[in-house]
Formats: C-alpha cells, sequence, structure tokens
C-alpha cells in the first residue's frame, strides 16, 4: 500500500465587518461603560495610546491591549499587595506589573475605556479540570475575573488578559486569536 501526501491549510477567518467598522455605541452604553475618571485618568490614556499606537479599529486595539498584557511585562502573582486605588492601577501598569485576575481584568478595562471602548468587568469561574465520564470540578480556586469590552452589532466580547497556565491562573486559557485582522 502506498502511501500519500496530502496538504492542507488552515486560516483564521477575517474579522466580521461589524469588528473592522467605525464603532456606533449606543448612547446608553457609551454612558455607562466608558467612563473613568481619577487623578491618573492622563496617565492611563497615555499609556492606551502607545500600547495601541498604529491600531486603526476599536477591535484591533482591544487586541493590542490584551497581547500587551500577555507579554513578558507582566506576572501573574496572588501576593500583590497593591492598594486597590488609581494610584495603585498605575503602579501595576508601569512599575509593579504584577497581580492576579483582578487586577489585569480591571486594568484592561479602564485602559479600553481611555481609548472609547466600552468596557466591565465580569466575574465567575473557569472551566476548571476535566474529570472522568465528561465531569468537570469546579472549586472556588477556579474563581475568575476578566473583562469584556462592546463592539457595535456584535455586543460583548470577552477578552482574557490574565496570564494563564503555569505560572498563571492554572485554569485561565490564553486566548488564541479570534480573528486575523486585515
Amino acid at each position: 500500500m502506498s502511501e500519500t501526501t496530502t496538504e492542507a491549510r488552515s486560516a483564521l477567518p477575517s474579522a466580521p465587518p461589524e469588528l473592522t467598522e467605525p464603532q456606533h455605541v449606543p448612547a446608553e452604553i457609551a454612558r455607562a461603560y466608558t467612563s473613568f475618571k481619577s487623578p491618573v485618568t492622563r496617565q492611563l490614556t497615555t499609556i492606551a495610546d502607545q500600547v495601541t499606537k498604529g491600531q486603526k479599529t476599536a477591535f484591533d486595539k482591544a487586541v493590542a491591549l490584551e497581547r500587551w498584557f500577555l507579554s513578558k511585562r507582566f506576572s501573574y502573582s496572588l501576593q500583590s499587595s497593591l492598594p486597590n486605588t488609581p494610584q495603585g492601577l498605575l503602579s501595576f501598569l508601569t512599575t509593579d506589573r504584577q497581580g492576579y485576575c483582578q487586577q489585569f481584568a480591571f486594568a484592561m478595562a479602564v485602559l479600553a475605556r481611555m481609548l472609547n471602548i466600552p468596557s466591565r468587568v465580569a466575574i465567575g469561574y473557569t472551566a476548571g479540570q476535566e474529570g472522568q465520564n465528561g465531569t468537570w470540578a469546579v472549586t472556588t480556586a477556579d474563581a475568575h475575573a476578566w473583562p469584556e469590552l462592546y463592539f457595535s452589532g456584535v455586543g460583548w466580547l470577552r477578552f482574557e488578559p490574565t496570564p494563564g497556565g503555569i505560572g498563571g491562573q492554572d485554569t485561565a486559557v490564553e486566548p488564541g486569536p479570534l480573528y486575523t485582522s486585515d
């Protein structure tokens, strides 16, 4: 029997037009999910602009933020002792750069708001550990927070800026790209 070689190629789908076109966010969503005023707003806006420099669409900016948090610049740690203040957020983003899901989710949500991308923080659980016979064990160790960003025509999309796997949130899965950004 002879062996046959078949070539296969795969590609990510292009982002739907709703993610590549200018956003038209409903007024009630913009009002509720785009503001964040603090003594460090100017510095936060500068960081958001630097991280997303060159990105044209809101979606591309959101992906750039997520990738920035998942880069080697940040690390996961349950030992974070930063204060829950605007200055604590600025320290997390500029000097300390370590924390757990709450810091990562809040930081990405705030930076998205600095770019006029509506955002919120969701709290729940990761999938946990797969058991036998299709069951899953979900414990308090699987508690998690993540940001959701709003895109017109699509709605709220989940992002995952928290480092996952070894050295990160054990059951948080770092995302693969949803779409190519052509």
